[in-house]
């Protein structure tokens, strides 16, 4: 057995963050401390998967060939980028974006007011950071398969236990973020979508039938699938509990896709809901009218790339690698020119 002064020079605390909702406006969720931690603490590690071309991130415009199958036909001009790059960090001079993962890292939000963590190259004792690469070019990197990277969180002051841990993501991604705000629309027929997220938490509102759908369809984002877990009726009629079954089975569940025929008011069936439903459903080996079946028994999902991700005005920016931590190697762009400097045309 180690003696604890040997973890505390050559391991790193993992349970220093927990999650919790932003303090921060628009923010979502956030990072936060579980106890304090004094200033030079390391906070958090962040062991990296380094990407060389940052443009695999891009994202082209999705058509359906004559099979109905996804294809892009143009891949001239980007339509957006991949929601990964808002948790990944990149540099203006370089092609390299590091990707970091770890316990409750990613959540750690933006402040250029009042940051309290700032970034530093892992230590080799703590992380399975290797300096040695910080020297080779992008090109050698782009060989290496394995992840020899690491990032720490430091504290640059005392963090008092429940504060929200904030990083300066930098000047750039801020005045990008700022640019965002300032310019943004919302697409075509933004007041219409209804995600299927919504649709799900109300178990008690009745599904449509296709006769329904002929003149209050749903909207066009969205698709209705049979749980394949409903399938045999006397598994799950005898439980009291149907939320409590779906939980249980959800490892075997499946989805197939359906057609609600019709409905009608049944209070003595279990569920959520007064309504039983009659659905044609197809299976891999046919179509199957099934009935009497609960509103637990059917799920809507989004239908590919129509979800709040793939908009094409959505907020795109990788975090900024301080100019100070980018090593030479890896400074592969020529850096933008500011023309409002004296002796610049």
């Amino acid at each position: 057995m180690r003696p604890i002064e040997y973890f505390a020079e050559n391991g790193s605390c993992l349970d220093h963050l927990m999650e919790g909702v932003s303090k921060i406006p628009q923010a979502g969720r956030g990072a936060f401390s579980r106890r304090f931690l004094p200033k030079g603490a390391i906070v958090a590690p962040a062991p990296i998967i380094h990407i060389t071309d940052r443009s695999v991130f891009d994202m082209y415009p999705v058509e359906e060939d004559e099979n109905g199958k996804p294809v892009v036909n143009d891949r001239s001009v980007p339509q957006t980028q991949q929601l990964l790059l808002n948790y990944c960090m990149g540099h203006p001079e370089s092609t390299m974006v590091l990707c970091p993962y770890g316990s409750n890292n990613l959540l750690i939000n933006h402040s250029s007011k009042n940051p309290n963590v700032k970034l530093q190259w892992g230590s080799t004792k703590r992380t399975n950071h290797e300096p040695i690469w910080l020297q080779k070019s992008v090109g050698r990197l782009a060989k290496k398969r394995t992840a020899v990277l690491a990032f720490e969180f430091v504290a640059t002051r005392e963090i008092w236990p429940g504060e929200e841990i904030l990083l300066d993501y930098g000047q750039e991604w801020e005045d990008a973020w700022n640019n965002h705000v300032a310019n943004w629309k919302p697409v075509d027929n933004a007041a219409d979508y209804v995600s299927a997220y919504d649709l799900n938490q109300d178990l008690t509102a009745p599904l449509k039938t296709v006769f329904d759908e002929v003149e209050n369809p749903y909207p066009d984002n969205i698709e209705v699938y049979f749980r394949g877990i409903f399938q045999n009726s006397a598994s799950w009629k005898n439980r009291n509990n149907i939320t409590r079954y779906i939980e249980t089975h959800f490892d075997k569940d499946q989805l197939y896709d359906c057609e609600i025929l019709r409905k009608k008011h049944n209070s003595t069936i279990k569920g959520q809901g007064n309504f039983a439903y009659a659905a044609l459903v197809e299976f891999d080996d046919g179509e199957t009218l099934l009935e009497d079946l609960p509103r637990e028994a059917f799920i809507h999902l989004d239908k590919p790339r129509t979800t709040d991700q793939h908009l094409p005005n959505n907020f795109r920016h990788h975090i900024g690698i301080p100019d100070e931590l980018l090593p030479k190697a890896w400074r592969n762009i020529q850096p933008k020119r500011d023309s409002t400097k004296k002796g610049l045309n």
